[in-house]
């Protein structure tokens, strides 16, 4: 992103959440008044509809006044003329008043006389029974303290919900005795209360007070406070108010609802007040676009173009400058000096960098080149001592013998750790991932250390806990390496009791299962410090456990790395004279069906194909390219006596002309044992000869150098496979016999040209 554009993206999210702030805090002191004007309103409003339903009660009383201070009424009320029902209380007369019911009561509570028609249409209706039939005799209703005493208010009849309002019948210049009480009714229907809407515009419904069903927020309302309002949502608002019957108590509830007018203006004027800020903003931001560009960012991008062209010019050739006399051109100053220091040490890093490169290339052909001296006098030194042994038959002559073989095994099993642990270091090692049996592989393990244990007296054993898969897929030469490493220090450092394998399998239910090795031993232990310490290259727990047990600290380097390299790790826990375990966890990868296993008895290796040779068939014939005299000697011997013929010759050249004078009568070798490292013509370019020339019987490259690259080596040569010394002797033959038996087949019949 351009600088110019994360700047103005920058100004516009700083301004955007200015502007933002604005709005929210606009919102919030303005919405508040809004809700503040809002309840005052929908107050005002609650209380016209709550006026204009007193005002029925007054027209009621109005009108009932007139009626109940009138001689006729007054001698009515006495003689119950009919002349006079006749005359006044017509069903027209009554709609005329506005009420539904006129009743007539005696002082003595005897209903002298009703009428109840439908305000519309005139129609005569029933008077309610509850009316009719009620105990008027010990009513308040129709009690009065005098004559300008009289009742107003809510009944509420089983029929329904009536406006009430009852007067003392007395004379027309207000004098008495009280004669009786009128009462005039009006329904407080659904027509009623339409009619109440329509008047205040505002919508209201009723409900009795003690409804179950009412809301709950007008549970708080006080029959003697203002009407309690409630803000239901934010389109509209709602308020409460009571409405007291005949006797004084509250009966009914009225419940209005309003939009929200005032909230939806403020939110328009609050939409208006965005719009505002971001025409402002898009202007504040316009501005300062051209204040940026014309002021900092064309001087920035012109630096930025010529440190860009470093590239292009190189170091030494770069020419940074900014005109100016401000903190831009200063910091171009600054810049230009920086380049010529990166000049400097640009220089002075190629040059490193060509002595690290030569010091690497150095140590390689030096491992490679130790390698391959060292292990071509072991493969002499080995296989004789193997020899030695088979022939000698006295013990001091054996056991001399032995401590030869073991010394030398030891010597090339440090030379080993030391080719893993640099081609580790450089990247050069690779990993299988094939299925194999976790079983297997623990079976093979402690098959090799199984010896050592028992020669120590030593308990050493196995445990599976829990159900672990048949097959998982990884590297089991790796694997098996680790565990055998991870066994081998248990034995070595443990002088009594056992050593205990665990085996096991965490996350089955995952999509990635790991599998679990803990290796636990009864040995001497370590403190913290040491155990910081054992993970490190050429590093033991301290000096005299180097001393007392020997070692080169390589062992638990290399397994670790090997742990990582399978997808998992290897730590360990320790304390002092309470032994060690070891956890090994690596990737189970593709898992197979599960298995319950109850024991893992060792079993000899089969991963190096290190299972007994068959002999050799009499006729085959082995070219044996060597030049060293001793690994001629002992070849020869071992292929002899599995009954193979061989051929000896000490360079790449005497083999090419050997096989071609083989060919010609018909006497074709079976294999070719071919060493790489050789006078007059090696046997790479001796491989490549034979296959250039239309040689296509088996060659099997035989070398000292033990890294990767020399096998990829060997077989783009044209080495059909790859044997590294020292030999092993049922290695070798199981390679011969295979080889010989693939030369024999028809298909396999050489032809040179």
């Amino acid at each position: 992103m351009r600088l110019q554009t994360k700047s103005l993206l920058i100004t516009g999210v700083a301004v955007g959440c200015l502007f933002a702030a604005l709005l929210v805090v606009s919102w919030i002191i303005v919405g508040n008044s809004f809700a503040r004007l809002e309840r005052a309103n929908v107050c005002d409003r609650t209380l016209a509809v709550r006026d204009a339903l007193e005002q029925r009660f007054k027209s009621l009383e109005t009108s009932n006044a007139d009626w109940a201070a009138w001689d006729a009424s007054y001698e009515f009320v006495e003689d119950g003329n009919a002349a006079f029902r006749d005359e006044n209380l017509s069903d027209d007369a009554v709609a005329t008043l506005q009420i539904n019911v006129m009743l007539y009561l005696h002082r003595s509570g005897r209903v002298v006389t009703s009428k109840c028609v439908d305000i519309e249409t005139a129609e005569p209706q029933p008077t309610p029974l509850s009316l009719v039939k009620r105990d008027w005799a010990d009513d308040p209703l129709i009690r009065f303290d005098g004559v300008r005493d009289f009742h107003s208010g809510v009944l509420r009849l089983p029929e329904g919900v009536m406006l009430v309002s009852a007067m003392p019948i007395i004379k027309s210049n207000r004098g008495g005795p009280i004669r009786g009480a009128l009462l005039f009714g009006r329904w407080l229907d659904a027509k009623e209360v339409e009619r109440l809407c329509e008047l205040t515009n505002v919508a209201t419904r009723f409900c009795p007070v003690d409804d179950p069903a009412r809301p709950a927020w007008t549970r708080e309302i006080d029959a003697s406070a203002e009407p309690l309002t409630w803000l239901a949502d934010s389109e509209t608002a709602e308020a409460c108010f009571t409405v007291n019957d005949v006797y004084g108590k509250p009966i009914l509830l009225g419940i209005t609802r309003l939009p929200r007018d005032i909230t939806a203006q403020g939110r328009q004027s609050l939409v208006y007040l965005a719009f505002s800020l971001l025409v402002t903003g898009l202007a504040f931001m316009l501005l300062l676009r051209f204040l940026l560009r014309s002021l900092v960012l064309s001087r920035l991008l012109r630096l930025a173009h010529e440190v860009a062209s470093i590239d292009d010019k190189g170091l030494d050739n770069a020419r940074i400058h900014v005109a100016g006399n401000d903190e831009l051109a200063g910091l171009a100053g600054t810049v230009a000096e920086m380049v010529r220091g990166l000049a400097q040490s640009h220089r002075n890093l190629r040059s490193a960098t060509e002595a690290a490169n030569q010091a690497s290339r150095s140590k390689s052909a030096f491992l490679a080149n130790m390698s391959h001296e060292i292990r071509t006098p072991m493969t002499a030194i080995l296989g004789f001592t193997d020899v030695l042994l088979e022939r000698v038959t006295e013990s001091e002559l054996i056991e001399a013998g032995q401590t030869v073989k073991r010394n030398g095994e030891y010597l090339l099993q440090v030379i080993n750790d030391i080719l893993d642990l640099s081609k580790i270091e450089a990247g050069k090692i690779e990993v299988e991932r094939i299925p194999w049996s976790p079983q297997q592989v623990v079976s093979q393990a402690v098959s090799l250390i199984h010896q050592r244990s028992e020669e120590k007296g030593l308990r050493l054993g196995v445990e599976f806990d829990g159900p672990v898969p048949a097959t998982i897929c990884t590297d089991p030469v790796r694997l098996q390496q680790i565990l055998v490493n991870l066994l081998g220090n248990a034995v070595k450092f443990t002088e009594a009791g056992g050593i205990r394998l665990l085996v096991r399998c965490v996350g089955a239910e995952s999509s990635k299962p790991m599998m679990q090795f803990e290796v636990h031993d009864t040995g001497i232990g370590m403190n913290e410090q040491q155990l910081g310490m054992i993970f490190q290259p050429f590093t033991q727990a301290d000096s005299s456990v180097t001393r007392r047990f020997g070692g080169t600290g390589l062992g638990l380097t290399i397994s670790r790395r090997f742990a990582e390299l399978l997808g998992g790790d290897l730590s360990a826990r320790s304390k002092p004279g309470e032994g060690s375990t070891f956890l090994l966890t690596i990737a189970a990868g593709d898992v197979g069906d599960w298995v319950q296993v109850e024991r893992a008895a060792p079993e000899r290796s089969r991963l190096d194909e290190a299972d007994a040779a068959p002999p050799l068939d009499p006729d085959c014939r082995v070219l044996l390219v060597e030049d060293g005299v001793d690994n001629q000697r002992l070849i020869r011997l071992l292929l002899e006596r599995a009954g193979a013929a061989v051929t000896i010759a000490d360079n790449g050249q005497a083999a090419v002309d050997l096989v071609t004078g083989a060919e010609a009568p018909g006497e074709p070798f079976d294999v070719i044992l071919m060493d790489m490292q050789m006078p007059v013509l090696d046997g790479y370019e001796a491989a490549q000869r034979l296959r250039d020339a239309g040689y296509t019987r088996p060659i099997v490259a035989l070398t000292a150098h033990a890294m990767r690259d020399d096998r990829e080596k060997c077989l783009r040569a044209g080495c059909d496979d790859y044997l590294v010394k020292p030999i092993h002797r049922d290695r070798l033959l199981s390679v011969v016999a295979h080889y010989a038996a693939v030369s024999a087949e028809p298909a396999a019949e050489p032809s040179l040209r």
